[in-house]
């Protein structure tokens, strides 16, 4: 259990908050490749990300490659957010912005794979029980 929500409602949770972040953030990129700024689109790009990592990081094992993508992707996150809703994207700023979040993005989209893994996982065990799929 995590948070009081089974590790396979947890794991699907995870999964759907992390194709959201993923889903948003392309419009998000797309747009300011545009050089517009969808402001709503932003903001669920944004927690939804923040939502991802931190999520990740409630599945109980050892330190490792997931868990370094989470903690490189908080510190990007923590940048693009004081970029943009703290300095406004004055200045320099903007370019810090755009390449964060940029940066966030394919940070998501790389551990899609772990995740998809994870969905799969929890599907097969449902179907036809945990020994057969832990292999």
């Amino acid at each position: 259990m995590i948070m009081g929500i089974s590790i396979a409602t947890f794991t699907q949770l995870h999964v759907l908050i992390s194709l959201t972040g993923i889903a948003t953030g392309i419009v998000v990129v797309s747009a300011m490749l545009k050089g517009r700024y969808a402001r709503i689109w932003t903001a669920t790009f944004l927690f939804s990300t923040i939502a991802t990592s931190v999520t990740g990081f409630m599945f109980r094992s050892k330190f490792g490659p997931p868990h370094a993508i989470g903690v490189i992707s908080v510190v990007v996150l923590a940048v693009a957010v004081t970029a943009l809703y703290g300095l406004k994207l004055q200045g320099r700023w903007r370019w810090v912005y755009v390449v964060s979040a940029a940066l966030a993005l394919y940070l998501n989209i790389s551990a899609l794979w772990p995740s998809y893994l994870a969905w799969e996982y929890v599907k097969c065990s449902r179907s036809i029980g945990f020994a057969v799929c832990s292999r």
